[in-house]
C-alpha cells in the first residue's frame, strides 16, 4: 500500500505507524459506539481495555513520530 508520503524513510515509517495506530483505535471506538447504541454491553469491559491499549499505542507512535521529525529537521522542543 502506497501511503503517498514522501521524506526521510524513518519519518515515513513512523508516520505510517501513526496512521495504523489511529485506525486501530478508531475501529474499537466505532464498535463500542455501535454496541452502546444497540444496548449491547457484553464486551464493554474488554473493549474498554482494548481501547486503552490502542490509545497507548497511538500515543507512543505519535511520540516516536515527533522524535523522528525533530531529528530530521534538527529542531528541539
Amino acid at each position: 500500500m502506497d501511503s503517498g508520503l514522501a521524506g526521510p524513510v524513518a519519518v515515513v515509517r513512523v508516520a505510517e505507524r501513526v496512521t495504523h495506530a489511529s485506525g486501530a483505535l478508531s475501529q474499537v471506538v466505532r464498535r463500542m459506539a455501535e454496541n452502546a447504541r444497540a444496548g449491547d454491553t457484553a464486551s464493554r469491559t474488554e473493549d474498554s481495555a482494548l481501547a486503552a491499549e490502542r490509545e497507548r499505542q497511538l500515543y507512543q507512535a505519535v511520540r516516536d513520530f515527533r522524535l523522528a521529525a525533530r531529528a530530521t529537521i534538527g529542531g528541539t522542543d
